[in-house]
C-alpha cells in the first residue's frame, strides 16, 4: 500500500513537472520568437539604408554590369557606364522630384597621370675641377637603380634603370651655342664656339654607341650675376650646351671656362606613371549624400562659389599678402605646398611669355594661353610605399689616358670584359616620402658615382600629370572551370574567373609590367581644356571612417579604399591584394582626383553625368511600405529613360574572383575575394531568419507537448488498477473519472494559465496559435487519458506467450521482455522522434536558413543576432526528447525488474542476464530508430538544402547515440544488481 502511494506521489510530481516545462516553454517559446522577429527587425532597420536609396545611370548601363556579374554591382562604378551620358535635363528633372532628397551626380572625366619622375646621377665637385681629383683622369662606372613598390605581398620590382649604360667622366670639348636677343627688334642671333670643361659621356654598352647625353654646370664660371643659363643635351655624340645671353657682352665670360666648382650627371626615370582615375561630383549634393564623413569636399564647396563671386581674375596686392577670407581664390590654395600653383591662381592664371615647349611647376605648357582654373582634391594614398636603390661602382681609372681616348671603344672594352666589383655599396632612398601631387621640381633625391659625392642638383617630372580620353572597362569575365571551381573558397555569393588581355609595362624601360585584365573604353574627348590650371585645395583618405564598415554600407563608387583578399591557399593566402598601378588591373583603386561639376564642363563642354545616386525624401525605418514607395519613386525617374536600381536594403557580399596569369613569370595568382553590392539582401535576410525562427518554435512546442502529453498517458496503466479497485468499493464509473481529473486539476490549471499568458504577452498570431495548440493537445491526453483509464478492461487478453516458443537464449528473453511493456516502446519511438525532428530542423536553421539569407554583411549580422535566441528554442525541444528517452528506458528496465531479479535467483550469470539486458533495451529502441530514420530520410528528400551529407548524418547519428546510451545505461544497471 505504501509503495502505491510512493508511486502515486511520484507520477503526480512528474506530471506537474512535465506541465511546468510545457508552460515555461510556450511563455519562453513566444518570447524567444517575439525576440527573434525584434532583433531582426531592429537588425534591418538599423542597417537597411546606406548613403543613397537608387542607383542610376544611362539606359542600359546597369542592366548590363548586373547580366555579367549574377545581379551584383562592383565597387567602382566606371565598370558601369552606359554607352550614353545622364543629360543635364535629366539631371534636372531628378533633382526637381519633390520625392527626391539628395540627387548627387557622378561623372568620369578619365583616366588620371601622376608624371614619371627622373632623378640626377653623377658627381659634383666643390673645388677646383681643373685641379680636382676626380676629374684628373677619365674613369669609368656602371650600375643600376632599381624601383621597389611595397605591399603586404612583400617587394616588387617597379622598374630598372638604366639598362647597359656604361658612363665615363674626364675633361674634354664641348660645343656651345650663344643666343641673345634685342628686346626692341625682337630678333635672334647664335654664334658657335668650344671650349675645355669637365663632362660625363654615357655608352650604349650592346650598341657600343653614344645614346644620352652629358649635363654640365659649371657653377663657378655661370652665375645669376652673369645673366645666363645653362641647358645641355646630346647632338650627334657631342655634347651642346646653350647659353642665354642679355647682353653679347657677356660672350667673354660665357666662353671662358673658368675653373672652379663643377656638377656632371646624367638622368634617368624612377617614378613611373601611376594611374587612377579622375572623377567629378556636385560637392554640395555630394556633401549632403555623405553628411559627416563628407567634411573634406568644404574646400571644393568654398572654392567653387567664392569662384562664381570673384570669377578667375588677378588678386590685388601681392601673393604673400595678409587679405580677408572671401577676397582670392588663391588663399585657398597652400602657399608653403604648393608655391608656383598658389602664385599663378593669384595672378589669375595668365598666359606664358615665349615659345618654348617645356612645361612649368604648375603643369602649364609655357607659351600657351592662360585657361580656366579648375579645383580639385586629390587622394592621400596616390603614391604607394617606394623606394630605390642605386649602386654606380667605379669600374677603373684611365691613367695617362686623355678623355677622348678614354670614351673610344678601343680603349673601354677592355674595362667591359674585366671583373666588377663583388658587393659594391648601394645607396637606398624612400622615393613615396620626396613625392608630392602637382609638384614638379624639387624633387631632391639625387645618386652619386662610386664614392664620390652626389650631384648638387634636383630632380624633377618628365612631364606634367593629365587625363587620357579613356577610361578602364568592365574586366571580361567568365564561369570558372570545375578544376578552378574546386578550389574555390566557402562563403561567396558568386566566383568568376577575370580573362588576361595582355601585359602593360609600368616603366618605359619595359622592366616591369603588370597583367591587364579591363579594356579600355573611349566614348569621348577628354582632352583639358587649353591652358588649365589644376588647382589643388584639399586631399581626402580613401574609406569613409566607420560607414564603410557597416552592414548597410553601399558603395559611392569612388570612396572605399580598394580591397581584395587572396584566397588562394599559399604563400599570399590571407593578404590583401595590392590596386593595379596602370588602372586595367585586377583591382582598380579609388580616384587619385576630384574636381566639381563646373570643373568637369571645362572638359567636356557641357554638363553630363556617368551615375546618379539619389536618396528618397521621407523615409525613415524599414517596412514593406517604404521599399515600396522607393520603388514608386524609381519607376517615376525610369520614365524618364534612366536605368534605375533601388539599393536601400542592399549590403555587401564577398565574391571570388579567379586571376590567371597574374605575375611576372605568367603563372596564376589563384583566388581572391572582393565585396561587391548584393540588391535587396535586407528583405532576403529577414525572410529566411524569420521563416527559420518560426519553424524552430513549432520544433519546440511540439517537443515539449508530446513530453507532456506521453507523461500524461503514461499514467493509464497504473489507474486502470486504481479504477478496479475503486469500482470494486462501490464507486461508478462517472465518480472514478471525476477523482481522476480532480487529480489532474493543477496540472491543466497550470498548463492553462501559461497558456494565457503566453497568448498575452505574444503580439505575433504564430506565437499564440502555438501556445493554444500545445495547451488543447495536453488537454485531449488528459481527458483520453482519464477515460481510458475509467473504462471496462477488454475482455480478450492476447497471451503471446502461450502461443510462443520457449525461450532459450538471453537475448530472447530480453527481447520478449521489452515487447511486454508497449507503452515503453512507444515513449521511446517518439523521445527519438522528437530528438531527430529537432535536431534535423537545428543543422537545417543554421545551415540551409543562412544560405538563403545569403552571405551579405547585413546577413551575417542578423544571423548573429538570432542565433542565441534559436538555440534556446532546439534546446528546450532536445530536453524534452532527451526526459523522454530517459523515461522509457527507466520504465522498461522497472517494469522488468522482477524478472531480473527471478532470473538471477534460478542461478543466471551475470553475463547473460547483460545480454539480455542489451538485447531488451535494443529491442525498445529498435521501432523508434527506424521510424526517426525515415522520418529524416522523408525530410532531407522533400526540404531544400545544402548540405545533405551533415543532415544524414544527424539523422543517422541520433538513433546511434541513442544506442550507445542505452548500452552504457545496461551496464550499469547490470552492476548494481550484481551489488
Amino acid at each position: 500500500m505504501l509503495s502505491r502511494y510512493a508511486n502515486r506521489v511520484t507520477r503526480t510530481i512528474a506530471v506537474l513537472l512535465t506541465c511546468l516545462l510545457l508552460g515555461v516553454t510556450m511563455i519562453a517559446a513566444s518570447q524567444i520568437s517575439e525576440h527573434s522577429e525584434t532583433v531582426v527587425g531592429t537588425a534591418v532597420d538599423e542597417n537597411w539604408r546606406g548613403h543613397y536609396d537608387l542607383l542610376v545611370t544611362a539606359e542600359g548601363g546597369l542592366s548590363e554590369a548586373a547580366e555579367e556579374t549574377d545581379g551584383l554591382i562592383e565597387q567602382n562604378f566606371s565598370t558601369i557606364r552606359a554607352g550614353e551620358s545622364i543629360s543635364e535635363d535629366q539631371l534636372t528633372a531628378v533633382a526637381e522630384m519633390a520625392e527626391v532628397e539628395v540627387s548627387a551626380p557622378l561623372a568620369f572625366v578619365g583616366q588620371f597621370a601622376n608624371p614619371s619622375y627622373s632623378v640626377p646621377v653623377g658627381v659634383s665637385v666643390d673645388e677646383d675641377w681643373s685641379t680636382s681629383e676626380f676629374f684628373s683622369t677619365p674613369r669609368a662606372f656602371e650600375g643600376t637603380i632599381t624601383t621597389y613598390y611595397h605591399d603586404e605581398l612583400g617587394r616588387h620590382q617597379l622598374g630598372q634603370r638604366p639598362d647597359g649604360h656604361f658612363m665615363i667622366t674626364g675633361i674634354g670639348d664641348e660645343e656651345i651655342v650663344l643666343q641673345w636677343w634685342d628686346d626692341e627688334q625682337g630678333t635672334g642671333i647664335s654664334e658657335r664656339h668650344s671650349r675645355t670643361a669637365p663632362g660625363i659621356q654615357v655608352i650604349d654598352v650592346p650598341e657600343s654607341e653614344l645614346c644620352e647625353c652629358l649635363a654640365l654646370v659649371p657653377v663657378h664660371s655661370l652665375t645669376e650675376d652673369e645673366g645666363a643659363q645653362v641647358g645641355s643635351l646630346v647632338n650627334e655624340g657631342h655634347t651642346t650646351t646653350y647659353l642665354a645671353l642679355e647682353d653679347p657682352a657677356d660672350l667673354e665670360q660665357a666662353l671662358a671656362a673658368v675653373p672652379g666648382p663643377a656638377t656632371v650627371y646624367t638622368t634617368y626615370e624612377v617614378v613611373p606613371e601611376l594611374h587612377s582615375n579622375m572623377v567629378a561630383v556636385d560637392p554640395v549634393a555630394e556633401r549632403a549624400l555623405l553628411d559627416q564623413s563628407g567634411a573634406f569636399l568644404d574646400s571644393l564647396i568654398e572654392f567653387e562659389q567664392l569662384q562664381e563671386t570673384l570669377g578667375d581674375g588677378p588678386c590685388q596686392g601681392n601673393p604673400a599678402d595678409e587679405r580677408a577670407p572671401g577676397e582670392c581664390l588663391a588663399d585657398l590654395v597652400d602657399p608653403e605646398r604648393y608655391e608656383q600653383i598658389h602664385t599663378r591662381v593669384f595672378h589669375g592664371n595668365p598666359a606664358q611669355e615665349g615659345g618654348s615647349t617645356e612645361y612649368d611647376d604648375a603643369a602649364n605648357a609655357v607659351g600657351a594661353p592662360g585657361g580656366p582654373i579648375i579645383p580639385i582634391i586629390y587622394s592621400e594614398t596616390e603614391y604607394p610605399e617606394m623606394t630605390a636603390e642605386a649602386s654606380f661602382p667605379e669600374l677603373a681609372a684611365f691613367e695617362g689616358l686623355s678623355y677622348q681616348e678614354a670614351t673610344s671603344f678601343q680603349f673601354y672594352q677592355q674595362v667591359l670584359q674585366g671583373e666588377r666589383p663583388q658587393e659594391p655599396a648601394v645607396q637606398e632612398v624612400n622615393l613615396t616620402e620626396e613625392l608630392t601631387p602637382f609638384v614638379y621640381e624639387g624633387f631632391d633625391i639625387t645618386f652619386g658615382l662610386g664614392d664620390w659625392d652626389a650631384p648638387e642638383i634636383s630632380g624633377s617630372a618628365d612631364s606634367s600629370a593629365g587625363t587620357s580620353t579613356s577610361l578602364p572597362g568592365r574586366a571580361d569575365r567568365s564561369r570558372p572551370s570545375p578544376e578552378q571551381q574546386a578550389q574555390a573558397p566557402d562563403g561567396v555569393q558568386t566566383a568568376l574567373v577575370n580573362e588576361p588581355q595582355g601585359r602593360y609595362f609600368l616603366d618605359t624601360a619595359m622592366t616591369s609590367s603588370e597583367q591587364r585584365y579591363r579594356p579600355w573604353s573611349a566614348n569621348y574627348n577628354m582632352n583639358p581644356p587649353s591652358g588649365a590650371l589644376l588647382a589643388p585645395v584639399g586631399s581626402y583618405t580613401p574609406g569613409l571612417e566607420g560607414a564603410s564598415d557597416e552592414a548597410s554600407y553601399v558603395p559611392l563608387g569612388m570612396y572605399a579604399e580598394a580591397e581584395a583578399e587572396i584566397a588562394q591557399p599559399g604563400d599570399f593566402q590571407g593578404m590583401p591584394l595590392p590596386p593595379s598601378f596602370s588602372g586595367r588591373g585586377a583591382l582598380l583603386s579609388s580616384p587619385g582626383v576630384i574636381t566639381t561639376m563646373r570643373g568637369f564642363e571645362q572638359y567636356r563642354g557641357e554638363v553630363e553625368a556617368d551615375v546618379l545616386r539619389v536618396r528618397v525624401a521621407d523615409v525613415e525605418g524599414y517596412s514593406a511600405e517604404n521599399l515600396g514607395y522607393i520603388e514608386d519613386v524609381a519607376e517615376q525617374i525610369r520614365e524618364l529613360g534612366l536605368d534605375v536600381q533601388v539599393v536601400a536594403g542592399s549590403s555587401l557580399a564577398p565574391v571570388a574572383i579567379y586571376l590567371p596569369e597574374f605575375h611576372e613569370d605568367g603563372t596564376d595568382l589563384g583566388w581572391t575575394i572582393e565585396e561587391w553590392t548584393s540588391l535587396g539582401a535586407a528583405v532576403q535576410a529577414e525572410q529566411a531568419q524569420m521563416s527559420a525562427s518560426w519553424l524552430l518554435l513549432v520544433v519546440a512546442l511540439a517537443g515539449v507537448t508530446v513530453l507532456a502529453c506521453a507523461v500524461q498517458l503514461a499514467g493509464t496503466r497504473p489507474r486502470r488498477r486504481e479504477a478496479a479497485m475503486l469500482i470494486s468499493l462501490g464507486w461508478t464509473r462517472n465518480r472514478v473519472r471525476r477523482w481522476f481529473l480532480a487529480e489532474d486539476l493543477p496540472a491543466v490549471l497550470l498548463v492553462g494559465a501559461a497558456a494565457a499568458a503566453a497568448v498575452a504577452l505574444s503580439t505575433s498570431a504564430a506565437a499564440r496559435l502555438g501556445g493554444l495548440a500545445a495547451s488543447a493537445a495536453f488537454f485531449v491526453a488528459v481527458l483520453a487519458g482519464v477515460v481510458a483509464a475509467a473504462s471496462p478492461a477488454s475482455q480478450h487478453r492476447r497471451l503471446s506467450q502461450g502461443s510462443a516458443q520457449p525461450a532459450t537464449k538471453p537475448a530472447v528473453i530480453g527481447r520478449r521482455l521489452a515487447w511486454s511493456s508497449p507503452g515503453s516502446v512507444a515513449m521511446t519511438a517518439l523521445a527519438l522522434l522528437v530528438l531527430v525532428t529537432t535536431a534535423v530542423t537545428f543543422v537545417l536553421v543554421i545551415v540551409t536558413a543562412r544560405s538563403q539569407a545569403g552571405v551579405t554583411r547585413i546577413a551575417g549580422l542578423v544571423n548573429a543576432e538570432v542565433l542565441l535566441p534559436q538555440t534556446v528554442l532546439a534546446a528546450g525541444a532536445v530536453t524534452a526528447g532527451v526526459v523522454m528517452f530517459v523515461m522509457a528506458i527507466r520504465q522498461t528496465l522497472r517494469q522488468a525488474r522482477k524478472q531480473h531479479r527471478m532470473l538471477l535467483t534460478t542461478g543466471w550469470p551475470l553475463a547473460c542476464l547483460a545480454s539480455s539486458i542489451r538485447a531488451q533495451l535494443l529491442t525498445a529502441l529498435a521501432p523508434g530508430a527506424v521510424l526517426a530514420v525515415l522520418v529524416g530520410a522523408a525530410a532531407i528528400a522533400a526540404l531544400d538544402h545544402d548540405a545533405p551529407a551533415l543532415l544524414a548524418g544527424v539523422v543517422l547519428g541520433v538513433p546511434a547515440a541513442a544506442a550507445v546510451l542505452a548500452l552504457a545505461w545496461s551496464h550499469r544497471y547490470v552492476s548494481r544488481q550484481a551489488g
